[in-house]
């Protein structure tokens, strides 16, 4: 097997030809509703740079249902960022191109949501929450 080069790994050709994209990984809490408003959100929305094509990933579609609290599903994303940050920056992968991390749960009484909030904050993770509305595409998102 051939060594991968640093700049291989996330740089391909493809980028050259102006079709590169972001990849963005989405930590659900649900198994089938959250997905799915992920993937008509993907369809219908409207990206802020249509001159970036992005790809969505589940990222925790084979979790079992232990691993889907706000706290597990922010500290999988957290430790996700962490090291696909460190290949983009390794890489010199710029910035535009950077992998994106997204939580999503509902706002219940979950007992540690100010922690996981908090979590999310320091570990470079982006949360949003499902509202009435998501049945139509709305999701109340909050800021880093």
């Amino acid at each position: 097997m051939t060594r991968t080069r640093g700049k291989d790994a996330l740089r391909s050709a493809q980028q050259w030809r102006g079709r590169r994209h972001r990849v963005v990984y989405v930590f659900t809490e649900g198994e089938v509703t959250e997905p799915s408003y992920i993937d008509i959100i993907h369809r219908r929305g409207v990206f802020a740079d249509p001159a970036i094509p992005v790809e969505v990933r589940i990222a925790n579609a084979s979790a079992p249902g232990s691993h889907r609290k706000p706290v597990k599903l922010v500290e999988a994303a957290a430790r996700l960022a962490h090291e696909k940050l460190q290949e983009a920056k390794r890489t010199r992968l710029q910035e535009e191109f950077w992998p994106q991390m997204w939580c999503l749960f509902d706002r219940d009484d979950h007992a540690m949501l100010g922690q996981a909030l908090k979590q999310a904050r320091d570990g470079n993770v982006r949360v949003a929450f499902p509202t009435l509305a998501s049945r139509c595409g709305g999701y109340c998102i909050t800021r880093r």
